[in-house]
């Protein structure tokens, strides 16, 4: 018996198929009565309904399949739009607070850095569009083959796996975005130790700093019980670290190079980050060094602008010493400043006012 021609729509195979199985019937009623014709007859009708079966059952599959490819691409597109409305949100926020004197360049950094992902989501969907449309001119001809509906299916996966992976570019895109807007109304003054606060974050990146073979020292001043902005003080020790992991010390660990037939002093002296502070009437300092690359005089003029990186190749934003800056001064109300020299290391000073709290009792609400 030949084989099913899938050229033909899943209809008009199964309306022929009833036809065929129809005229056997028929010639069963009319025909011989001998065994071995009954018997034959029997066996054809049998093979028929069941290839009737697994037809109309490939059928409901593809269905299903397509049905569910249409619940992704709507899904995704919700998510796409759901980012670009975020996104959107957080602008107009910015444009609004007129906090920030670089607010354009800042809005031409995140438009450079998310037009591209967001440009392929849009072509990839654009195309799922265009190939439902041509998937439903194929079923309302009776067109459709199997062989088409493989080729969407395979489409409809890749350009959702595409899209996916670009919106979560731009879902870190702009969680990093809105860590720019930083406002006193997203945080909370609490009473906080300061010294604490520092050493509960420094704390959670000992494995970071021990895997880069970088050693911590802290010289706190004695520690006093405020009032203040103990997240902001918390993500900028966190910035600081990372920063200088990143930068200050990106090349190969000592330990490593020292493996190496010739070493040179700066290479095999300890790598060391400093956190000194100190309190004077209402004003803390937080003086944080380290004695790694330094950075060259042209760059640290630099370094606070927004979307500035010398790693964008390896996955650098140039954020996040825009956010500290911005913390610093828009949330804590202070000042911070860098010196550097190459082969010298770096320096950040990080001044702010705090109040001080008269209750040596009173912790912070998120301490144990």
């Amino acid at each position: 018996m030949s084989e099913l021609d899938y050229s033909e729509s899943p209809e008009q195979e199964i309306t022929r198929l009833k036809k065929i199985i129809q005229v056997l019937m028929d010639r069963a009623e009319h025909g011989s009565n001998t065994d071995s014709s009954d018997f034959s007859l029997f066996q054809t009708t049998i093979a028929l309904e069941e290839k009737v079966r697994q037809r109309t059952q490939e059928l409901q599959q593809a269905l299903d399949q397509l049905a569910h490819a249409n619940i992704k691409l709507a899904e995704t597109n919700l998510e796409l739009d759901h980012s670009l409305s975020e996104l959107k949100s957080t602008q107009d926020q910015l444009v609004e607070s007129k906090k920030m004197a670089a607010l354009g360049a800042l809005v031409a950094g995140v438009a450079h850095e998310i037009n591209t992902p967001v440009g392929i989501g849009i072509t990839a969907t654009s195309l799922v569009t265009e190939e439902v449309k041509e998937l439903k001119n194929l079923l309302a001809n009776e067109t459709l083959s199997r062989s088409n509906l493989d080729k969407f299916l395979s489409m409809i996966e890749d350009s959702s796996n595409l899209t996916i992976r670009n919106l979560q570019r731009v879902g870190k895109l702009v969680s990093n975005f809105k860590e720019v807007a930083v406002n006193q109304g997203s945080m909370k003054k609490q009473h906080c130790q300061i010294n604490r606060c520092i050493e509960n974050s420094t704390a959670m990146l000992t494995p970071k700093l021990s895997e880069a073979h970088v050693q911590l020292q802290l010289k706190l001043s004695d520690d006093v019980h405020c009032i203040t902005y103990e997240s902001a003080i918390d993500q900028i020790v966190t910035n600081l670290i990372t920063n200088a992991l990143d930068h200050a010390f990106s090349s190969s660990a000592p330990a490593a190079i020292a493996e190496t037939e010739s070493i040179s002093a700066d290479s095999a002296k300890t790598r060391q980050i400093s956190i000194s502070t100190q309190l004077n009437g209402h004003q803390f300092t937080l003086l944080f060094e380290d004695n790694g690359k330094g950075i060259a005089p042209e760059l640290v003029e630099r370094i606070f602008e927004p979307f500035y990186t010398t790693r964008r190749g390896s996955g650098g934003m140039g954020l996040g010493l825009h956010i500290t800056y911005n913390l610093a001064t828009e949330i804590l109300g202070g000042s911070i400043q860098c010196t550097s020299q190459p082969g010298q290391g770096t320096q950040f000073k990080l001044c702010f006012p705090v109040e001080i709290s008269t209750d040596t009792h009173q912790d912070s609400p998120n301490r144990q």
